[in-house]
């Protein structure tokens, strides 16, 4: 079966790299543009 999808890893994350490189996916990193802030003060709900 073949497969034509593209996967784009749209982090900068090191790790993440290497999980998808550890499963034998092809991908692509376009790391995004957005800062990812997290707030102290407010739940992990409330952050995402």
């Amino acid at each position: 079966m073949k497969n034509n999808k593209k996967l784009i890893l749209a982090s900068g994350s090191p790790r993440r790299t290497e999980l998808l490189k550890m499963l034998g996916c092809k991908f692509q990193i376009v790391p995004s543009k957005i800062e990812e802030k997290i707030n102290p003060r407010l739940s992990p709900i409330q952050n995402v």
